[in-house]
């Protein structure tokens, strides 16, 4: 609104700024909520992240054959519904690249390869294909669309995938958690990248502080991994690794892939007994997989407003950092 102070009067509440400069830029979004007439606990100032999106071009031409390439985008976790009083609501954010056709396939999946019941708000550019399980949705060329799901049902846990050539479409999520008419946090997560190599941080403390990850098989077999983790000395402390961790569901509306969800404790125990409080994990799998990692802060012993769950992404580097 201070770039354009226009934005204002013109009634326009959400789209897209494109940035071209003659200089190479470093740049970050950040996304607030606030109601400045209430203050705490009525209303939770929240900030999150808005990855700026690259290969987005200012002036929406179709970009040559020669530089596409056929990749899915994913979204390693979406959550929707209600876990008692608290509602669950992912908002996905897509802006359209480039390319020639107008409609695009989102499917939603559930951690064990099955799909997701999930309802999306009403959109007249939106409607579900019950034969194949997708929604089908429409970007106008240089413009966007907004996908949000109800929070409706119990709570179900799982990811999105977009089929489309690589750089046709570019996005985020937004994960948002509201209890009783108050926005408790909400936390901005970019679309993934499947990779076979990566490494993520992850940072530790007993009773408050964890790390999750979630991750996706996006290949067409059942993933072998292997996790390897270092402490911030950089020192290896342990190998494990998972045969057919991630299998791989086929029916005839086609391959859908399995997703973990799960906190570093769970993927490897022996944390707690090396009493780590922080450092980073490889990952090398044999299938291409989309990750995403989530710092969780929470006392177990404590309610909102005495406690404000929160939830940060850090992002996944791609390669391994032992190589």
């Amino acid at each position: 609104s201070e770039l354009f102070p226009q934005s204002g009067d013109s009634g326009v509440r959400e789209g897209l700024v494109a940035v071209q400069s003659e200089q190479p830029l470093s740049g970050v979004s950040l996304r607030q909520n606030d109601h400045p007439g209430l203050g705490f606990p009525l209303d939770v100032w929240t900030l999150s992240m808005s990855p700026v999106l690259r290969n987005l071009p200012a002036w929406g031409y179709n970009r040559p054959f020669c530089c596409v390439l056929y990749n899915p985008i994913v979204f390693p976790q979406i959550v929707d519904g209600l876990d008692g009083d608290v509602r669950a609501q992912t908002i996905l954010r897509l802006a359209r690249n480039g390319g020639s056709r107008d409609e695009f396939r989102i499917r939603f999946v559930q951690s064990d390869g099955s799909l997701m019941n999930v309802e999306l708000e009403p959109d007249p550019d939106l409607f579900f294909n019950k034969d194949t399980g997708y929604w089908v949705f429409k970007i106008k060329p240089g413009g966007s669309n907004t996908l949000r799901t109800k929070g409706s049902g119990s709570l179900k846990v799982g990811y999105a995938i977009i089929y489309h050539t690589k750089f046709e479409i570019s996005g985020t999520a937004f994960y948002s958690w509201t209890q009783e008419g108050v926005k408790l946090f909400e936390t901005g997560v970019p679309a993934a990248e499947p990779l076979k190599d990566f490494t993520i941080f992850f940072d530790a403390e007993p009773g408050l502080l964890q790390t999750g990850l979630a991750l996706v098989n996006t290949g067409d077999g059942n993933a072998s991994v292997t996790f390897r983790l270092y402490d911030r000395a950089g020192q290896l402390r342990s190998t494990r690794t998972w045969q057919s961790f991630l299998p791989v569901t086929i029916d005839p509306t086609g391959n859908r892939g399995h997703q973990k969800a799960r906190f570093i404790n769970e993927i490897l125990p022996e944390l707690q007994e090396l009493s780590l409080l922080g450092g980073i994990i490889t990952v090398e799998s044999d299938q291409p997989l989309a990750a995403v990692t989530i710092r969780q802060r929470d006392n177990p012993e404590l309610a909102f407003p005495d406690d404000l769950y929160l939830i940060t992404v850090f992002p996944v580097i791609p390669g391994r950092h032992d190589r």
